[in-house]
């Protein structure tokens, strides 16, 4: 089984520093696009999400003793981080996959998110409403990270998880 595992709210918690940087809750992201509704210019939202990168070490994972919960879904199959980051925070990506113990394969970074349904894997584990629609416009499966801002898909079309060892169960 060739599992693609994104980075940016399923592993790593980079909303919740980028969030709490500007005093925001990050409960208060209901929507893919929360940042257009708080008037915050799309460039300036990504230069942030980039400039929280440069200090990798604050950015804390979304569950603990992620690496070891990754750990068993590698142990289900090929793991690829897939990520739709910038080029130049894939430095500072990998440091962070290594320093929690992350296992994965290859690593693939695509210009937008959207341009993961082009890959070919078994099963994407994302936490973008805009990606798991695309992914399952392409005929993929698609696990949901649960975020507040993914709450609104269709549970009857897509299954949400709370955790990457719920995800292992599914998979397994």
């Amino acid at each position: 089984m060739r599992i693609a595992l994104d980075v940016d709210g399923v592993l790593a918690d980079v909303l919740e520093m980028w969030a709490g940087r500007r005093g925001i809750p990050k409960g208060d992201a209901r929507s893919w696009y929360f940042w257009k509704d708080l008037g915050i210019p799309a460039d300036e939202f990504y230069r942030g999400l980039d400039a929280c990168w440069q200090e990798w070490r604050l950015i804390p994972p979304t569950e603990d003793r992620i690496g070891e919960k990754a750990a068993a879904l590698a142990e289900l199959g090929t793991v690829d981080i897939v990520t739709a980051r910038t080029p130049a925070t894939d430095a500072a990506v990998r440091e962070w996959l290594a320093h929690h113990g992350v296992p994965y394969s290859k690593y693939v970074s695509v210009p937008s998110g959207a341009q993961k349904a082009e890959l070919e894997y078994d099963v994407f584990i994302d936490d973008s409403p805009i990606n798991a629609e695309k992914i399952t416009e392409a005929g993929m499966r698609v696990i949901v990270y649960e975020q507040p801002w993914n709450a609104g898909l269709d549970p009857a079309r897509y299954r949400r998880v709370a955790g990457l060892e719920e995800a292992a169960s599914l998979l397994g």
